[in-house]
């Protein structure tokens, strides 16, 4: 038969446990979250820039796929819908990685 110390100790555990795998998921829903916002905010950077030339070269893709801060990726939406060329666009990218 167990004490009510140890009963106690039990409980305790079991509800660090509890709250300890609460804490992961929370953590794991937030994770998702930030990535799922920016996996769309690249994929809308590219959606401009296919709809202004027409296509989207493979190496600005790759550029696109590299970059991880979406407030950088809002910028250089920006500066997709008001750029004149390509060759204008890719010069953003470059200052962007710097």
């Amino acid at each position: 038969m167990a004490t009510l110390a140890q009963q106690w100790i039990e409980e305790g555990i079991e509800k660090g446990i509890e709250k300890g795998i609460e804490m992961g998921i929370e953590k794991g829903i937030e994770k998702g979250i930030e990535k799922g916002m920016l996996e769309d905010a690249r994929e809308m950077l590219q959606e401009a820039i296919s709809s202004k030339f027409g296509f989207v070269p493979e190496d600005i893709v790759s550029e696109i796929h590299g970059f991880k801060d979406r407030e950088l990726l809002r910028r250089l939406l920006r500066e997709a819908v008001v750029c004149s060329d390509l060759n204008v666009f890719k010069k953003a990218l470059q200052e962007a990685r710097a």
